[in-house]
C-alpha cells in the first residue's frame, strides 16, 4: 500500500475545477471533485493502473470519467509513495 500525496499544485487545479463549475452546476461540481478524490486515493492500493507517459518523465496518467471530457491526474509512483502532481480537464490547454 503506498501512501497518496497531494502536492499544493494539483490542490490548486482541484479547487480551480471545483470554482469554474460551481457557478454553473453545484451539484456538477460536487460529484466532479468527489470523482477526483476518489480516484487520486484510489492509486494508494493501485499506484500502476494509470498509464506511463511516453515523454520520459515517469509520471503517469489516470483517467477520470466525469462529464463529456473528464479529467487527467498526473502523477509519479515513488518508493512509498505515490504523488499526485496535476490535474487538468480533458478539453485544457496546457503546456505540460
Amino acid at each position: 500500500m503506498s501512501k497518496v500525496e497531494w502536492l499544493p499544485e494539483s490542490l490548486d487545479d482541484l479547487k480551480r475545477h471545483f470554482d469554474f463549475l460551481v457557478p454553473k452546476n453545484p451539484v456538477a461540481a460536487n460529484k466532479a471533485a468527489q470523482k477526483i478524490r476518489q480516484a487520486g486515493f484510489s492509486l494508494e492500493n493501485f499506484p500502476y493502473r494509470g498509464t506511463l507517459l511516453q515523454d520520459g518523465s515517469n509520471c503517469r496518467t489516470l483517467l477520470v470519467d466525469s462529464g463529456r471530457y473528464g479529467y487527467r491526474i498526473i502523477y509519479r509512483v515513488e518508493e512509498d509513495k505515490v504523488v499526485i502532481l496535476r490535474i487538468y480537464h480533458g478539453r485544457e490547454a496546457r503546456s505540460s
